[in-house]
């Protein structure tokens, strides 16, 4: 096969790989449509005329443009990143929930209602009443330490 018929199907798949740039964000597949471009010249100039001098050569330019332009560019195209907390129990620290009952036995026990559903918890600053307010504190397993909030 000529060189040049091959310098046909690499422009036409590093073209059809850069419109897939389009689908597929993420600087990766662009690099790869430049390196298939720039083989296609590389087998139009006759620098290369062999089916693998060309994957040779796109192997090494994919490579090349990939590992060095990608963090260039990278810095330059904006991108949605969104970071959150991955510990629950840290993120409900300091939050305030409603009392349902205090245990009979121990005043200082009792149930909470928290993210829709109810959790034992235990008080070591005073006693939890019914109908009131108490503030998270930690988690120990399924209870909850909480502190009685007054006034709130």
């Amino acid at each position: 096969m000529d060189p040049k018929d091959s310098a046909l199907y690499w422009f036409i798949l590093g073209v059809a790989l850069l419109l897939l740039e389009l689908l597929m964000p993420g600087l990766v597949v662009v690099f790869l449509g430049v390196a298939a471009l720039l083989v296609a010249l590389l087998l139009y100039m006759g620098f290369v005329s062999t089916w693998t001098g060309a994957l040779v050569a796109f192997f090494i330019l994919a490579i090349v443009l990939v590992l060095t332009l990608r963090r260039i560019f990278a810095r330059f195209a904006s991108s949605d990143s969104k970071t959150a907390s991955l510990d629950e129990d840290a993120d409900a620290f300091g939050m305030v929930v409603d009392i349902l009952n205090a245990s009979e036995g121990d005043e200082n026990r009792g149930r909470i209602m928290f993210r829709g559903t109810t959790w034992e918890a235990e008080s070591f600053d005073g006693p939890l009443k019914e109908g009131g307010k108490a503030r998270l504190l930690k988690r120990e397993n399924l209870v909850w330490i909480v502190e009685p909030v007054s006034g709130e």
